[in-house]
């Protein structure tokens, strides 16, 4: 799987769970962790892909979803980091992530020989 496929997956999969968690079970600690897990991806596709080779659209959705996912939590860093990443208005004021199963999907063939 490539990299940029792995952090789409990341960031849907992030979405998905802080979204069940928030909404049906009231898990805020997995959700947080959903969040961090998220970060730690952000990082980790950063220091492995060069400046020139990130997929600029990807990393934007991930650091809007990560901000916007954060905002229950933490509203008022959350709010600062939306307006540092030049964002205009509040970040309480932007539609919840929607996310996609087909990005968050891991696929995974196994073959059997006898």
């Amino acid at each position: 799987m490539g990299v940029h496929k792995e952090m789409r997956r990341l960031t849907h999969y992030a979405i998905k769970k802080v979204t069940e968690d928030v909404s049906g079970r009231f898990n805020f600690n997995t959700a947080i962790s959903a969040i961090m897990e998220l970060v730690n991806g952000i990082y980790t596709y950063r220091d492995k892909v060069a400046e020139v080779e990130r997929d600029r659209r990807v990393l934007a959705e991930a650091i809007n979803s990560t901000i916007i996912l954060l905002a229950p939590f933490a509203p008022h860093i959350a709010e600062e980091l939306w307006e540092a990443t030049g964002h205009k208005g509040s970040v309480h004021q932007e539609k919840w992530p929607v996310y996609d199963p087909s990005a968050w999907w891991k696929r995974k063939l196994r073959l059997w020989f006898n």
